[in-house]
């Protein structure tokens, strides 16, 4: 029924995003190969390049990431939640020159213009001149805003769209409550789906790639042990990474480190001092959209065992099990901004990280070098997903003594998950399934 409606001539599908960060761009990645069979898309990069400029120096820069983090909470996030607003909505002409190409495009007109945004300043925009536009061109525009963390930051409110998709019950809640407090914004609907993860990712290991995997994180076995590396859009912690890469080097050789990162003036430094570096091979690209393609190839290529990675939209290759191509065990870094924050409560709510009890137990523990407990061994069948000291060096022991004392190993045995909606790696499935039914309720 829902394919039916997706892939009709008298539709066009437009996926919108913009180049803040990699996050925004993995989740339409994903929705563009997991769109059903016989419906296309058309990409509608947003060229408005101050947002990618604030964005970038907001997280690199120390002070200016901590005014970003004092305005995402409390007073401060509703005050310049309303300035941003007001701005996103009063700044629609490049956009609305983007689209109105894109439908000229077209010899027969369609009749109705779905457009996805994984970004909130396009979702703002394209609420803002929704009306208008369906009127200049005889269209029904039909806006669907993805929230690409499980942190319900106001504004993620988008007044005027028609659906919202939010990755938990408690993201929809937090946003329905704010948004009833707006009285002037526009209604939307509220719409719980799991975390759309690549679709590529989630294909399952054969037998004896799942081995490999296991061998990997036996410290029994002399097996290479594959580690990825994505570094974030905004390129922080690079440091971080540094000293723990020569740390773990110093510790073992079985490690193989891959790198995947945007070629940028902020990376330029970090990658140099890897080039050559036994064990370290880097996948690198000028383009946002290549770098997220050099990931999914990573995983193609070699079957990783872990990542060390930021708790940003990756923290829901969580949802991946360990037979699946995506199913490293991810090893945070410290958390960025609320949002990152939000996303390590959203995994330990349901179990899939270690809570703040046994985290500090592990990190005596890891110190002490001691053997873990049978209670958080059997806990760690539960997990899939630890965080790191804070310190590269402390991390990087902590890595060491997980691997020694046989906690990736336990982790490896995976006991499921919780019986849970929002738990699934079938996210870009279950959206475009939501969509299309909501597209046939219209006729």
């Amino acid at each position: 029924m829902s394919d039916t409606a997706l892939t009709s001539p008298d539709l066009v599908i437009v996926l919108a995003q913009a180049l803040t960060g990699l996050g925004h761009l993995r989740v339409t990645h994903a929705l563009y190969h997991g769109l059903p069979p016989g419906a296309h898309a058309v990409m509608l990069s947003s060229q408005d390049s101050s947002v990618n400029y604030m964005h970038k120096i907001m997280s690199v820069n120390p002070a200016l990431r901590s005014v970003m983090e004092y305005t995402q909470t409390g007073w401060a996030e509703d005050v310049f939640t309303i300035v941003a607003r007001k701005y996103f909505r009063h700044k629609t002409k490049l956009l609305e020159e983007q689209l109105q190409t894109i439908l000229e495009q077209h010899i027969t007109r369609p009749k109705t213009l779905l457009v996805v945004s994984t970004h909130l300043n396009l979702g703002h925009q394209l609420a803002a001149m929704k009306e208008e536009f369906e009127r200049k061109n005889n269209v029904h525009m039909v806006l669907i805003v993805v929230v690409t963390d499980d942190s319900p930051q106001h504004l993620w409110a988008v007044g005027g769209a028609d659906l919202v998709f939010v990755p938990s019950e408690y993201c929809k809640r937090q946003l329905e409550l704010y948004h009833k407090t707006q009285l002037s914004m526009p209604d939307t609907k509220y719409v719980v789906a799991p975390y759309l993860v690549s679709p590529n990712l989630g294909i399952d290991l054969t037998d004896d790639q799942f081995r490999r995997r296991q061998q990997e994180l036996d410290p029994t076995r002399l097996a290479s042990i594959h580690l990825s590396i994505p570094i974030s859009g905004a390129a922080v912690q690079l440091s971080y990474f540094d000293n723990l890469i020569h740390e773990l080097d110093r510790l073992s050789d079985r490690f193989t480190y891959h790198i995947i990162s945007q070629q940028s003036s902020a990376t330029r430094d970090f990658l140099g001092r890897m080039i050559g570096k036994q064990h370290i091979k880097l996948h690198v690209s000028s383009s946002h959209r290549e770098v997220v393609d050099l990931y999914e190839k990573v995983y193609e290529d070699e079957v990783i065992g872990l990542e060390i990675t930021k708790p940003s939209e990756q923290s829901f290759k969580a949802l991946f099990r360990p037979r699946q191509r995506g199913g490293s065990i991810l090893l945070f870094s410290d958390p960025v901004g609320r949002q990152e924050w939000d996303n390590v409560r959203f995994l330990t709510r349901h179990g899939l990280l270690p809570n703040a009890e046994d985290q500090r137990t592990l990190e005596r523990d890891a110190i002490g070098n001691r053997i873990p407990g049978e209670t958080i061994r059997l806990r760690a069948r539960s997990w899939r997903a630890l965080r790191l000291p804070t310190h590269s060096l402390a991390g990087a022991r902590f890595i060491w003594w997980c691997l020694e004392k046989g906690i990736f190993a336990t982790m490896m045995k995976f006991s499921g998950y919780p019986d849970n909606a929002e738990l699934s790696s079938r996210g870009v499935e279950i959206f475009w399934k939501k969509v299309g039914e909501y597209l046939e309720s219209l006729k």
